[in-house]
């Protein structure tokens, strides 16, 4: 994409090129972007650097049905079902929370939780 002044953005696989070592945490938008976002995963073998997420859950199940050794994140859809249990009493399942959700009853469960528990923010 042309920015002007010579200026654009850098693809995917040209940042998984120039930064062999960094950790990407990358939001896949659509249902579309899923299958060549694996694809360029793959062919540079990065499947420990990406935490791949979107706020779409079928197309975060999409990702990770085809990078299952890529780590994820929750989807809204995913916070939005674990809060409301958490309202209930009922267990969570296993993901990452925004740190603005971290408190009562939800805070709790979470902490109780047997895994690691990061929390992100955008």
């Amino acid at each position: 994409m042309d920015l002007g002044f010579g200026e654009g953005f850098s693809s995917l696989d040209e940042l998984l090129t120039e930064f062999p070592d960094a950790k990407f945490n990358i939001d896949v938008k659509t249902p579309a972007a899923v299958e060549p976002f694996a694809d360029v995963i793959r062919s540079h073998g990065a499947e420990g650097r990406i935490l791949a997420t979107s706020f779409d859950e079928p197309t975060r199940q999409a990702v990770m049905k085809l990078l299952p050794d890529v780590a994820s994140s929750t989807s809204q859809s995913m916070v939005i079902r674990a809060r409301v249990r958490s309202w209930w009493g009922l267990p969570i399942d296993n993901w990452r929370v925004p740190p603005r959700l971290l408190r009562f009853r939800f805070h709790r469960q979470c902490m109780e939780l047997p895994w690691s528990r990061p929390a992100w923010s955008v």
